[in-house]
């Protein structure tokens, strides 16, 4: 008896082959999804925080905590959410305090960090620096090293902040 030859079905042998690799693009494509629903977050959540950008995100899947998005979205902000929890803890404020605290910081964030007022130092003295102090630190152009003795002391008027740094270095 002669052997039959079996016809390959290179059909079948497609969608076998092709099934592990749609698979692998799915998950690769939905990888951030899925590790924010690890994490915890909800659905909608999960659509906020996928608009932001990769940095954010990336920010945010560190985070130790999960980040309660719909309570920061009762109040028209600029999605620093991430910030706004930080704050949130530290200061212990209302949502539209930290909200409006959070989003006029982000403004002046690049000025204030190269000045070396860090949010760490920012955040754990939010009473000291409001908005308005912020600004003044920034046009004062004093480094937070040279101001750091000063606004040690308590009652330290950050309007003074430039006469007190001029009045040491004349010393």
């Amino acid at each position: 008896m002669a052997k039959k030859k079996r016809k390959v079905n290179t059909k079948r042998i497609a969608i076998v082959a092709l099934i592990p690799v749609v698979c692998i693009t799915l998950l690769i494509a939905n990888f951030t999804s899925i590790r924010l629903s690890i994490k915890g977050y909800h659905k909608e959540d999960k659509k906020v925080v996928l608009k932001l950008e990769k940095e954010d995100i990336k920010d945010i899947l560190q985070y130790d905590q999960i980040i309660d998005i719909s309570k920061w979205d009762k109040v028209k902000n600029d999605a620093h959410y991430l910030l706004y929890d930080e704050y949130y803890r530290a200061s212990k404020k209302s949502v539209k305090k930290v909200v409006y605290y959070i989003d006029s910081y982000y403004e002046r964030m690049e000025d204030l960090n190269y000045l070396g007022y860090t949010k760490n130092v920012l955040f754990k003295n939010s009473d000291v620096y409001t908005i308005s102090n912020l600004d003044t630190l920034i046009s004062a152009n004093v480094p937070y090293k040279k101001a750091k003795k000063y606004l040690a002391v308590k009652g330290a008027q950050i309007q003074d902040i430039k006469k007190y740094v001029d009045s040491e270095l004349s010393h």
